[in-house]
């Protein structure tokens, strides 16, 4: 998700699933709360690039910051006032 938040641009949008769903289940089993509810508000601009770390870095008027490293394909996302702060992930 991290990856994705650096990266992100106008009617971009991310989902989960598969592609062909049979039997996959509802909606309601494919949304992930801790990910999709908080409020994001626009970019405060492009990500930038620490060539050094390997970082991408984003910040949105939200006061969410997100960062990923794009060496070892981790990220994290310091949602602001939502309560919730996403462990590192392994990246794909």
């Amino acid at each position: 998700m991290a990856a994705f938040l650096v990266g992100a641009g106008p009617d971009h949008y991310c989902t989960t699933g598969t592609w062909k769903c049979g039997g996959c289940g509802s909606f309601e089993d494919h949304w992930i709360p801790e990910l999709f509810e908080p409020a994001l508000g626009n970019p405060l601009g492009d990500a930038a690039y620490d060539h050094e770390s390997h970082l991408w870095t984003r910040a949105f008027s939200s006061g969410t910051q997100v960062a990923f490293n794009a060496e070892t394909g981790t990220g994290t996302i310091d949602w602001a006032d939502s309560g919730v702060d996403l462990e590192p992930e392994q990246g794909h």
